[in-house]
This record gives C-alpha cells, structure tokens and sequence, in this order.
C-alpha cells in the first residue's frame, strides 16, 4: 500500500512538474565528479596551482555557481583569462555575496522605516 501510494505521489509530481525529472535525470546521469570538474577547468586554462584546494573550493561552491555565475567577467573565447585562479573565482563569488548579504540586509532595514 506504502509503495503504491509513493508511487502515485511521485507520478503526479513528475506528472505536474517535469523539471524535477529533468533536473533528477541531469544530477544522477551528467555529474563530474570534483577531480573531473578540476581537470575541466585546467583544460579551460585556469590556473590551479593546488588541486586540494581546487577541489575543496568546488565542494562548497557549486560549480555552476562559481564558473557560470562569472563567465562573463573571467572568460573571452571559452578560454579563461591568462593568469586566471580558481582563488580569484572564489575571491570573487565571496565578494559577491557579501554584497548580496548586505544589499538585503539594509534594503530590508529601509523597507521597515518607510
């Protein structure tokens, strides 16, 4: 009865948004794993001087978030810009949420007062 129901559940769900089985597909069928997403990235000609770190970095930063989220700053031609790290990747996506952080936070603080 348990299965039954879970999959009546999980069709109707699929059924009514099919982006979740496209993005469940995508996650379980096209994932790198991190040393492949490294070895992606030094073949895009960036500079990865320490692939612990590199590796690290791309476990707490999705990839997506921290190469797509900047090409258009860090990337001419599909190839990175000479002398481009993944620290100033990283350097950067810190810097940009911070400043995300503090857009909300004051923008809320101005919303109350008025």
């Amino acid at each position: 009865m348990a299965a039954t129901l879970r999959a009546l559940v999980t069709r109707t769900l699929l059924w009514q948004c099919p982006f979740y089985l496209w993005r469940y597909l995508w996650t379980t069928i096209n994932r790198l794993k991190i040393s492949q997403q490294v070895e992606v990235l030094q073949n895009k000609g960036l500079i990865i001087l320490d692939p612990v770190l590199a590796e690290n970095i791309l476990m707490t930063v999705s990839y997506y978030d921290l190469v797509n989220g900047y090409k258009e700053v860090f990337i001419k031609n599909k190839v990175y810009i000479k002398n481009t790290s993944i620290e100033d990747l990283f350097t950067f996506w810190y810097l940009d949420k911070r400043v995300q952080a503090l857009t909300i936070k004051y923008s809320l603080i101005i919303e109350t007062i008025f």
